[in-house]
């Protein structure tokens, strides 16, 4: 599989321009979580009857 980004930094950039938009808002959260801690997310959010949970679409789990 090719890869979509060559580095994590350019990552953040093309990130950056995407959620431009939400500059000055008081309402935006941006999280970001390590790599392997989904599933820690995911009892939490049982354990706290969260209704949404922003995944990783390729995690087997969701």
């Amino acid at each position: 599989m090719a890869a979509i980004f060559t580095d994590r930094r350019e990552a953040g950039r093309r990130l950056a321009r995407e959620l431009v938009r939400f500059v000055g808002r008081d309402d935006v959260i941006i999280l970001a979580l390590p790599p392997g801690t989904l599933d820690e997310v995911a009892d939490l959010a049982a354990q706290w009857f969260l209704r949404h949970l922003i995944s990783d679409r390729s995690a087997s789990r969701f």
